[in-house]
């Protein structure tokens, strides 16, 4: 799914000012229900890119190409299914996560803070673990670290 940050769509545009009021923002942002809202798993904000970014396409660059991250990714897949049970993290359950993505020590301090302050609903707690697990499968270790917490709770950034 993917929304405008207001009704003109230029709130934050680093050249185009937003001419939206703070009331048509908010009245805006709340077409989207906060139940739908708690089942979206990640969160991205992205910024307009220049015409030198996107003409910087077949350039050399510090990312990795497409078929790194492909193969990245079969690694991390890999990983996932030669867990007991072998099921997508997206199909893990409270139970498998805690011994996919176990919460304890820093990790879960994280949790608890950014639950307090966030007010996360215990299924986005959970798909912050399946996040954090995927993470993880992606830098092929085999538990989440609070780096992975962190990330999956960057992912995951409330529209501001």
């Amino acid at each position: 799914m993917a929304t405008h940050p207001c009704p003109c769509g230029y709130r934050g545009h680093p050249r185009i000012p937003c001419h939206c009021p703070p009331t048509a923002v908010q009245r805006y942002r709340q077409r989207i229900s906060g139940p739908l809202l708690d089942r979206i798993d990640l969160t991205v904000c992205l910024d307009v890119p220049s015409v030198d970014e996107l003409c910087a396409a077949g350039a050399a660059s510090r990312e990795p190409s497409h078929g790194e991250w492909r193969a990245r990714v079969a690694r991390a897949r890999t990983r996932m299914l030669a867990r007991s049970p072998p099921l997508a993290n997206r199909d893990l359950t409270g139970a498998d996560l805690d011994r996919a993505a176990p919460l304890a020590g820093e990790p879960r301090a994280l949790l608890t803070r950014a639950a307090q302050a966030r007010g996360l609903s215990a299924r986005a707690i959970q798909s912050l673990r399946r996040v954090a697990r995927t993470l993880a499968d992606l830098d092929d270790v085999e538990m989440p670290s609070t780096g992975h917490f962190a990330q999956a709770l960057g992912l995951r950034a409330p529209l501001s």
